[in-house]
């Protein structure tokens, strides 16, 4: 953030025309460089595809104690009862729309970029997604393997349920892609601004989202502390960046970012790492935010045009007026 007193000025009526859109501007520096980015990172839920999942299907894994689907559901929603995310909150509705009585579960804790952790009758269970096999070292039999990866491949998000070290399950996500998601993408091309992609699903998933909507750069299985190591690879080439997410999440990677956009933000935070706050969180109102800029810079070029051309023409009426006749 730069000093108070070198903040470039915004003019009453972008002031204006920002507020209508539901921005806040607070820092003028970055509003002022988003007239001039070139690479637009954002995260995939929330922006790109809707932030409320579906449950596809569930299934048991090869080996498994449980009985049923449905108690794989019900462990899984007893854990993630307590847990702010969409996919916690998909999985949790789908075991009410079942009537499913869940157990009781104790010591519930999230585990960045994994999933979640809780105890359900004195065991360990865990609710996430691959990243957790892999830190967990949890072994999963082939034919589950490719289960999975088929359905990455169809979109689906595929998640885990262990306890005590034993790979109980599996449950598929779907999302839905913004409807005018693809032709804002193209919005964004028009402009000579490339559109990036990060995301914690599988690379899968990733591409089949990507596929839709033509984007090229897509980063997948990134836990939210390594989002700031995507964007110093995009600007690794001289290019600004613009990184959209949550402040909440996506902090690290706003300030790394030459323009911090947050989405769902009114502004009243004390983080500093965006400098533009939305009330929404829609690609339309990213492109807005660019185009106000844009059309501020344009209007401050003629200002200064008007000045040099006025300074001009007095100069010159002084010359000849004190010209030696």
């Amino acid at each position: 953030m730069g000093n108070e007193q070198t903040q470039p000025k915004i003019g009453s009526r972008t002031r204006a025309r920002a507020a209508e859109m539901g921005l806040v501007i607070s820092d003028p520096a970055q509003f002022e460089l988003a007239a001039d980015v070139e690479v637009v990172l954002f995260n995939k839920a929330g922006t790109l595809t809707a932030p409320i999942r579906r449950v596809i299907k569930s299934r048991l894994a090869y080996g498994s104690p449980l009985s049923s689907q449905n108690e794989l559901l019900s462990i899984a929603a007893a854990i993630e009862s307590s847990a702010d995310h969409p996919i916690a909150t998909s999985i949790v509705d789908e075991a009410k729309r079942q009537n499913l009585e869940l157990p009781s579960a104790v010591d519930v804790r999230a585990i960045p970029g994994q999933g979640v952790a809780g105890i359900i009758d004195a065991e360990a269970v865990f609710v996430g997604g691959p990243a957790l096999l892999t830190a967990k070292n949890i072994p999963i039999y082939v034919d589950d393997l490719v289960r999975s990866d088929s359905a990455n491949q169809l979109g689906h998000t595929v998640i885990y349920v262990v306890r005590d070290a034993q790979l109980l399950g599996m449950i598929e996500l779907g999302e839905t892609v913004f409807p005018d998601a693809a032709a804002l993408v193209n919005k964004f091309h028009e402009q000579k601004i490339r559109v990036a992609m990060v995301t914690g699903d599988a690379t899968g998933v990733a591409q089949h989202v990507a596929e839709q909507l033509n984007i090229a750069e897509v980063f997948a299985e990134i836990i939210p502390s390594r989002k700031s190591d995507v964007v110093r690879k995009l600007k690794s080439d001289g290019s600004k960046v613009a990184f959209v997410g949550r402040v909440d999440q996506d902090a690290l990677a706003m300030a790394e970012a030459q323009i911090g956009i947050a989405i769902d933000s009114d502004g009243n935070t004390s983080s500093k790492a965006a400098g533009l706050h939305l009330r929404g969180s829609s690609m339309e109102d990213v492109l807005g935010i660019i185009f106000l800029s844009k059309k501020a810079k344009s209007a401050n070029t003629r200002k200064v045009i008007s000045i040099f051309v006025a300074a001009v023409t007095v100069i010159g009426a002084l010359v000849v007026l004190f010209s030696p006749k």
